[in-house]
């Protein structure tokens, strides 16, 4: 299992993005856990863990994102296990 931390920066509020991550997970990668946020600086994040074939596809999703959003550039950050062991499953935080 591996954790990683994205941030998603470009049109990526008021576009569904959030939605379209988290409607990806539930179609596509049912074992990832943790959850997407908006930041106030008007990025995503994204904390999840999962196995390593699952975030790849997940960031490729993130690369992607909804029709109106505009990705300019995901940072991603490994985790320690740990940090999001407290997620049974996968989220919209408000």
């Amino acid at each position: 299992m591996k954790s990683v931390k994205l941030i998603v920066q470009g049109r990526v509020q008021r576009v569904g993005y959030r939605n379209y991550i988290f409607q990806k997970v539930c179609d596509y990668l049912g074992e990832i856990r943790g959850y997407v946020q908006n930041m106030a600086n008007g990025d995503v994040l994204i904390e999840v863990v999962g196995d390593d074939q699952d975030i790849s596809t997940l960031i490729k999703f993130a690369h992607k994102g909804p029709l109106l959003a505009k990705v300019n550039r995901i940072d991603i950050t490994e985790l320690s296990n740990h940090d999001l062991d407290q997620h049974r499953d996968f989220s919209i935080r408000y």
